[in-house]
């Protein structure tokens, strides 16, 4: 922007408790170091009408581009994706944070395979104070009620992420339509989904959407994934928070059937057992 430009047009700055509330975000923010978290390492208020955040990351892109631009991704490959997002749940989970933003666009899968949770800021109260915070379709029941997210918040949206991922549809549907309505059309449902707010959360407290978990008995799911595997995720889906496995368990369940397959994993390290004897 220009000078003249610049002395013409009212810069929105942060105010002296935005910027507090930004130091405490990023403190707390550092405090949760793991291999699959991105963590703000900085931020500058010097942004015209803004806030810009600074993180180190590996090059990659998120998971939404990978599973467009690659739609026959191998199971094993998604198994191993999951099970470094459920790492990174299941640290925050253990020490009472919640992520809370967990979407296809918030996962970033490096050049290595690797994936990462973007956006993440444990103090959910400064975290509304400093963002303006508009909710995806990837949100629980709970948060579209207008609650904060909870560990099992987190695990609805894993639920619903692992649907799509080894479907290939969309996680929610039209639920029934009320006698005498017609019934929506399948662009309009792409439309809520894609606009998120509180239009889509309205949709889900009504009931005007629901999980689609018949995407779970889909030929391709049945035949690339295990019993075990699709009841997890529909345990995961389930609209009473206490049904839902923690992120340790859902974890350790991967873990054992990439282990039947003959991969080992350690945190976030992946390697096949005949390698290493190599």
């Amino acid at each position: 922007m220009s000078d003249a430009l610049r002395s013409a047009v009212p810069v929105c700055e942060a105010s002296r408790k935005q910027h507090a509330m930004l130091q405490r975000v990023l403190a707390m923010s550092q405090s949760y170091a793991h291999p699959n978290i991105v963590v703000v390492e900085g931020f500058s208020t010097a942004v015209e009408g803004g806030v810009a955040l600074f993180s180190r990351c590996r090059p990659g892109c998120v998971l939404r581009d990978v599973l467009c631009r690659y739609p026959r991704i191998e199971p094993l490959t998604i198994l191993r994706w999951g099970f470094g997002v459920l790492s990174a749940l299941a640290f925050l989970h253990e020490r009472g944070v919640a992520y809370g933003a967990l979407s296809m666009d918030n996962i970033l899968v490096d050049v290595d395979g690797r994936c990462q949770l973007k956006a993440f800021y444990p103090d959910y109260v400064a975290m509304c104070t400093v963002f303006r915070r508009k909710w995806s379709c990837y949100v629980s029941p709970a948060m579209a009620a207008g609650a904060p997210p909870t560990p099992a918040c987190d695990m609805f949206c894993y639920g619903m992420l692992s649907l799509e991922a080894i479907s290939g549809q969309r996680g929610w549907r039209w639920g029934v339509a009320a006698e005498g309505q017609p019934p929506r059309t399948e662009k309009e449902l792409v439309e809520l989904l894609q606009a998120g707010g509180q239009d889509f959360c309205d949709a889900v407290t009504s009931g005007l959407v629901v999980v689609n978990e018949l995407a779970l008995d889909s030929a391709v799911v049945v035949a690339n994934y295990a019993e075990d595997a699709r009841d997890a995720v529909r345990m995961l889906l389930s609209y009473r928070p206490s049904d839902r496995p923690t992120a340790a368990g859902v974890r350790e369940l991967n873990k054992s059937i990439l282990a039947a397959r003959g991969l080992v994993l350690t945190e976030d390290l992946l390697r096949s057992s005949t390698s290493e004897e190599a």
